[in-house]
């Protein structure tokens, strides 16, 4: 496998590009902003270097900018992927593309691979119509994940210990179910998907499912710092982007595919803080 990433300062493409250097996969990277601001550039550079394989590692996030930067939301998470699909095609090359949780509305809290999809916010939009151009390509993979988290400070871990340190009270939403995945559990379970015949659409995702509230009150616990945190609703908020209320990724195939599970949300959150005690 030769692989191309498009990411390459994010949690996800440092992950992944670990991940292929550790098991020994020759690989290239883009940054983010190199691919819709230099596409000839960047094509000229994978038809050079000639991927089996490419990851985009990389995407609009911001989900309630999202509902103010239609525009650069779209050209990130949608455009620039319908012309790597084009790419793809014309080239015979698999295209893996990370999607998320938020393409569903949250209406029956637990979703298969096969269900139908119905976004509310403009970011879910954007990462629905960006899995429409992926699915062009004869060979490709549809990876949802939910509430992906790493060791960065825009991160929800960070974020959390950071105010817990500076407040004496914490306000955390209790009322959106999901299951937290560490970004290198993500990264490693797709790259070794991506190294067998599957193509499709998976869900990835850790086992288990938490609230905010609940993943906030865990991550505190395991840095032993003492702080009242609040139980809120995200009504409350008064947020731009609707957030669906539960969203859990069910993931029936693993064991046909060759692999276990995925760790439990609480295990993988430990030996993050066990790792690098952030």
């Amino acid at each position: 496998m030769k692989l191309a990433i498009i990411g390459k300062y994010g949690q996800l493409a440092q992950a992944a590009r670990a991940y292929s250097e550790f098991k020994k996969i020759d690989s290239i990277s883009f940054s983010r902003d190199d691919f819709p601001m230099q596409r000839q550039l960047c094509f000229d550079v994978l038809e050079s270097f000639k991927p089996t394989h490419i990851l985009v590692a990389s995407a609009y996030t911001l989900v309630d900018q999202a509902e103010s930067e239609k525009g650069l939301c779209l050209a990130l998470n949608t455009f620039s992927i319908g012309a790597l699909s084009s790419w793809c095609i014309h080239n015979n090359v698999k295209l893996v593309y990370p999607s998320t949780d938020y393409v569903f509305d949250g209406s029956i809290g637990k979703y298969s691979f096969s269900d139908k999809v119905n976004p509310i916010n403009f970011y879910g939009k954007s990462k629905m119509l960006g899995e429409i151009e992926v699915a062009r390509v004869p060979n490709f993979i549809i990876a949802r994940t939910s509430w992906l988290y790493g060791i960065g400070s825009n991160h929800f871990p960070a974020k959390i210990v950071q105010a817990a340190r500076k407040f004496k009270e914490l306000d955390v939403v209790d009322d959106q179910i999901g299951s937290p995945t560490y970004v290198f559990d993500f990264a490693q379970r797709l790259i070794d998907l991506m190294q067998g015949e599957f193509k499709g659409i998976i869900h990835i995702s850790s086992t288990g499912t938490a609230s905010w509230f609940d993943f906030a009150c865990r991550l505190l616990k395991l840095k032993s710092i003492d702080v009242k945190v609040n139980r809120i609703s995200t009504q409350s908020l008064a947020l731009p982007a609707k957030r669906p209320k539960r969203s859990i990724l069910l993931e029936e195939r693993w064991s046909d595919l060759g692999f276990r599970e995925m760790s439990y949300w609480e295990d993988s959150l430990r030996d993050l803080y066990l790792q690098y005690n952030f």
